[in-house]
């Protein structure tokens, strides 16, 4: 399998159905694409940036972790979380969790509805300019994915809005992930299995898994690791190109889709080095009401935030989070896994 890679310059600007019918070619075959040459936004001029979060000292860093890693803090769903040991990788990253209201007002229902958590934020005379240049990423990458979506559906005969969001009502995740550097000798006298690829070993810090949503874009900060699972159960490195920004479609599209669109596996290995990456993961409103495309077998239409509640408090840093929400009507769960 090979990463298509797609200019996006014209995204969003007209509708091109050589764009569009590229787009959904690579959502049919793989369920990953690269979009190289982005419109009005080069991710390396933020990236470093929005990453010194990790600068902070530790207790700084304390104050914006959630309750599960900090007991004195109020905020459970939005936050910091510090790396973790887990049975399918050898350490997930840290991670900060940040919602819109980094750059929209707070939704009325903050108050009601967990998803819609305040984000914590950090003292602005720590890191100036952080909360700005973070707000830009969002923007700008929510914006990209809303003209992906409006591709997609137009590639699939879809109404061009059957992946619309209102900017303002999505509770969107933005994601700063930190891999902290480790000693391969010290894994290998810790007796941790590697994993073998193209004659060289490899740790793996984020198990297999299939992100549950409608799409996510990532930027990897010029660092590889991240691997794609092919039809022929090959893992397929993820090609790291500057200033481009990888997608990968979620179980959620899949299911809408009946299949056309494909949720890919995928996993990151690591041989020790520091990473960062920066994954958006682009959520429609939680009152949204999901169900299927047209031609698709129908199943029993549900709240995107009851199905996102399920998925988001099995992430290991959400763990024991599920009796905080309950669902807003009647849920059964058409995907597994």
């Amino acid at each position: 399998m090979k990463i298509p890679i797609i200019n996006a310059s014209q995204l969003g600007k007209r509708a091109d159905p050589e764009l569009d019918k590229a787009i959904g070619d690579a959502a049919y075959a793989c369920g990953f694409l690269i979009l190289t040459d982005l419109p009005n936004f080069k991710p390396s001029k933020l990236a470093d940036q929005i990453t010194a979060i990790y600068s902070l000292p530790a207790g700084e860093q304390d104050k914006l972790q959630k309750q599960n890693f900090n007991a004195e803090n109020e905020n459970q769903y939005r936050g910091m979380y510090h790396a973790q040991l887990v049975d399918d990788a050898i350490s997930r990253p840290a991670g900060y969790d940040i919602g819109p209201d980094i750059c929209y007002p707070l939704h009325p229902l903050h108050d009601q509805d967990i998803l819609r958590e305040k984000t914590p934020l950090p003292d602005p005379h720590l890191l100036p300019g952080w909360q700005a240049a973070t707000a830009n990423w969002y923007r700008h990458v929510q914006q990209l994915g809303i003209n992906l979506l409006s591709a997609l559906a137009r590639a699939n005969n879809y109404p061009e809005d059957s992946f619309a969001i209102a900017e303002q009502e999505c509770i969107s995740t933005f994601r700063i992930l930190h891999y902290p550097q480790f000693s391969k000798d010290k894994a290998a006298t810790d007796a941790i299995a590697t994993i073998a690829h193209q004659g060289e070993h490899y740790l793996q810090t984020i198990g297999t898994h299939v992100d549950s949503g409608l799409i996510t874009i990532l930027y990897q900060c010029n660092e590889p690791g991240l691997q794609a699972l092919s039809p022929a159960d090959e893992w397929v490195d993820v090609p790291v190109i500057k200033d481009s920004l990888v997608i990968n479609f979620g179980g959620l599209i899949e299911r809408m889709t009946g299949g056309q669109i494909k949720a890919t596996r995928h996993r990151v290995i690591s041989q020790g080095r520091q990473r960062f990456s920066l994954p958006f993961f682009f959520e429609p409103e939680a009152e949204r009401m999901i169900s299927a495309m047209p031609g698709v077998p129908p199943f029993k239409p549900f709240y995107y935030g009851d199905y996102l509640w399920t998925k988001a408090t099995q992430f290991p840093p959400n763990i024991g989070l599920g009796p905080l929400r309950g669902n807003r009507g009647i849920f059964i769960d058409p995907i597994s896994g």
